[in-house]
């Protein structure tokens, strides 16, 4: 990988260990405060509910196991259909020779 490359990939692990860094629910008081500066209130709504709304979207980015699924079986029906396919043209190749192969004996 060039340098610029690995830089890249860097850049992408250390945006991603932030976003699914969020502070769900069973946050220590010191994290809490800490993150919000012991403000009451944080762009307009209440801090609890600014955490809370983090934790949804963190919990959204890193997803579940059942839409990482949802997500390959497209893609493992595409591969299944193209080798299937395959399978199918070689055994037909494979006897129409043998039926060639026949004729001239």
């Amino acid at each position: 990988m060039t340098p610029a490359g690995l830089a890249a990939e860097l850049a992408v692990q250390r945006m991603r260990a932030r976003l699914l860094g969020g502070y769900g629910p069973g946050a220590s008081e010191a994290t809490v405060t800490a993150a919000t500066r012991d403000r009451p209130v944080v762009a307009g709504q209440p801090t609890v509910v600014g955490l809370e709304q983090q934790a949804r979207q963190a919990a959204c980015a890193r997803g579940s196991a059942t839409t990482f699924l949802r997500r390959l079986l497209p893609w493992t029906r595409r591969i299944l259909t193209v080798a299937g396919a395959a399978l199918l043209l070689g055994r037909t190749l494979a006897q129409a020779r043998r039926r060639r192969a026949g004729s001239r004996g």
